[in-house]
């Protein structure tokens, strides 16, 4: 056997060790999902107004001038009031309108988070985007774990031990998601 076929297998063998790798990493945290879904106590969907948690700053961060003690301090509870989490729960200062979901609704939401996604398309195909941003809040034994949603970013901010992201997406996953909320009147559309 030549040194080219050793190479070669090394390689091969190399490359399915790799790509084991990355499907039992995505099966555990699919697993992982599922397991927090289920076995919550209850799950919230909430519509709320856009957080200033994944933004490094707001236009009126900018816009404020007084860099005086109080100046400094009336921006920290600005910044503070527009925060998804508040003292550990959702903050009811940005929250619009919240529903606590059925057994039915959470089935579809826990096939729809825990399917894999079946194509690499993820264009954009809204005709209507929200105008508002989204939170599936998953509360077991007084803890609380969430999926914020921005349906026209595209984007998933979670809580630490939600390791999924919008890479888990593809456009059906993100339209059927979606529907959901717009079946429970939880998203603004753009007429």
């Amino acid at each position: 056997m030549t040194k080219s076929y050793h190479k070669k297998t090394f390689v091969s063998i190399s490359l399915l060790f790799l790509i084991a790798g990355v499907f039992g990493q995505s099966n555990k945290k699919i697993a992982d999902l599922k397991k927090v879904l289920q076995s919550s106590d209850s799950i919230v969907l909430i519509k709320h107004k856009t957080t200033c948690d994944y933004m490094p700053m707001i236009i009126s961060d900018i816009e404020v001038a007084d860099t005086s003690i109080d100046g400094v301090k009336k921006l920290k509870e600005k910044r503070q009031s527009c925060r998804l989490l508040k003292n550990g729960k959702i903050n009811s200062d940005i929250s619009i309108n919240s529903k606590v979901i059925s057994s039915e609704i959470k089935l579809q939401l826990i096939k729809i988070l825990t399917t894999p996604k079946l194509s690499k398309n993820n264009e954009d195909e809204f005709k209507n985007l929200p105008l508002t941003t989204q939170t599936i809040a998953i509360y077991a034994k007084n803890k609380l774990q969430y999926i914020d949603i921005d349906f026209a970013g595209k984007q998933l901010f979670c809580s630490q031990n939600i390791h999924i992201s919008e890479k888990d997406f593809d456009i059906d996953k993100w339209n059927k998601l979606e529907s959901i909320f717009v079946k429970l009147d939880l998203i603004d559309k753009v007429e």
